[in-house]
């Protein structure tokens, strides 16, 4: 290894002052606290100073003409390099253009490769997509769909190196549609069915609805009738009861009549017995006469009560059972000839006929 004391050799005397200054004053200790001391010290670094001023002259004194020499260097250099570049520049300009050319190109494969891949990947997802197309749609919409999946064409020229994926995106959208098919074919079904219970149900409401109002009309039919013919069965009731009526009245009148005829025989006979016993044969025979008279009238009186309780008992069953038997019933108790009053019994016996 070079000293580098040694390596510049204009710095040798430089070098020799230092090594002296340093064997003489390395390790002294001054006293500057004296004029002495101070002094001392003071000439020390004059001393070092003017070596270290010194040898700063001489370096600029040696390295003058090397900076010239550099400046020359640097100098021929630039010319040199400004000719080479004035070869190279044209080259250059055609390598970089090529280079550029040859980048824009890859750019442009990149960019036109992505673009495919892009358009492949579109292709593949709306093939997934269809899934979701045919949710909500009806039947015939999904096996159409089911249709075009399973013939679309699965080619190199279309999906390039992902044939593989757009086989298998085709083949798991089919069988997804064909499940969707079912159960839209399922769901379809089941709700023609349910509109076919609806409309059966519909229309049995409406036979029910149509039946009962007929039934409730019949009703009300039959209830008029029903009332009419207890009006009409009343009317007949209270002729009946106004005949019998008449006829307590005749009887009534009949027994008044009796009774004054008895009494005009008592009398006649208290006449008759004052007058002439022959008189007392004729009054007894009277006597006898008038009692036969009142025992048919007594007879006649509980056939008519019987009649009149024969009558209710079939005018009740008229009420309950059919109407035209009881009147019936009550026309031949209007033909019994053991009710005497006449006129009563041909009242019924019209209003009978007149309903039969």
């Amino acid at each position: 290894m070079v000293d580098p004391s040694l390596a510049v050799i204009e710095y040798s005397a430089t070098a020799s002052g230092l090594a002296g200054l340093r064997a003489r004053l390395a390790n002294v200790v001054y006293d500057v606290t004296t004029g002495a001391g101070m002094d001392v010290a003071k000439k020390a670094r004059r001393e070092l100073v003017t070596l270290r001023t010194d040898l700063d002259k001489l370096r600029k004194q040696i390295k003058e003409p090397a900076l010239e020499r550099c400046r020359l260097i640097d100098a021929e250099a630039a010319r040199i390099t400004a000719a080479i570049v004035e070869l190279e520049a044209p080259i250059d300009a055609v390598i970089k253009a090529e280079e550029t050319r040859k980048a824009l190109d890859k750019a442009a494969r990149e960019q036109a490769e992505r673009e495919r891949l892009a358009l492949i990947n579109q292709r593949i997802d709306w093939i997934r997509g269809q899934i979701v197309e045919a949710v909500g749609k009806p039947a015939d919409a999904i096996a159409e769909m089911v249709a075009d999946i399973a013939q679309l064409p699965i080619t190199e020229d279309l999906y390039g190196e992902l044939v593989p994926i757009a086989s298998q995106a085709r083949m798991a959208t089919g069988d997804k549609l064909t499940a969707l098919l079912v159960a839209a074919q399922g769901a379809e079904a089941q709700a023609e069915a349910n509109a076919v219970l609806a409309r059966a149900l519909a229309a049995q409401k409406e036979k029910q609805d149509t039946e009962l109002a007929a039934e409730r009309s019949r009703l009300a039919a039959i209830e008029l009738e029903q009332a009419a013919e207890r009006k009409r069965i009343a009317d007949v009731a209270a002729a009946a009861r106004a005949g019998q009526e008449a006829k307590d009245a005749a009887d009534r009148a009949e027994r008044e009549a009796a009774d004054a005829a008895q009494a005009e025989i008592a009398a006649e006979l208290a006449r008759a017995q004052a007058a002439e016993r022959a008189a007392q044969a004729a009054t007894a025979k009277a006597q006898e006469e008038a009692a036969a008279a009142q025992r048919r009238a007594v007879e006649q009186a509980e056939a008519n009560a019987k009649a009149q309780a024969q009558y209710e008992a079939e005018l009740a069953a008229a009420r309950r059972e059919n109407h035209t038997e009881a009147l019936r019933a009550v026309a031949a108790v209007a033909a019994d000839l053991t009710v005497t009053d006449a006129f009563a019994r041909d009242a019924i016996l019209l209003l009978c006929e007149a309903n039969l």
